[in-house]
């Protein structure tokens, strides 16, 4: 299942042109500069106030909180300027449901393809 999950979120990003090339000597890619996705399945989200370059404020608040509600970060966050970079998710997308993946996905095509 996590063979297929990266897969799946890597051909994802590709095709909606959110991929991002970076160089890193570890096995990892990127999904804007806000995202980082790691062989074990976990996210590393960028959603500090040290980003507010890379996504306004109220979109930060938004990744923090719908991922708080897939219990992938911790519910003590309340404010996505309380953090000053980002935090790696607590569980990994091979630890969703179909359900949640697929809202996942939705939700950084909200976030991160608005013009």
């Amino acid at each position: 299942m996590l063979r297929d999950r990266l897969l799946d979120l890597l051909e994802w990003a590709r095709e909606k042109g959110l991929l991002v090339e970076h160089s890193s000597s570890e096995l990892q890619f990127k999904i804007t500069p806000v995202i980082t996705v790691y062989p074990t399945g976990k996210l590393y989200v960028r959603f500090g106030k040290g980003n507010e370059s890379k996504l306004p404020k109220l979109r930060r608040q938004k990744l923090l909180e719908e991922l708080q509600k897939l219990k992938m970060l911790s519910p003590e966050i309340k404010d996505a300027d309380s953090v000053e970079d980002g935090r790696q998710t607590l569980r990994g997308i091979h630890e969703l449901s179909e359900e949640e993946f697929r809202h996942l996905k939705e939700l950084f095509e909200e976030l991160f393809l608005q013009t």
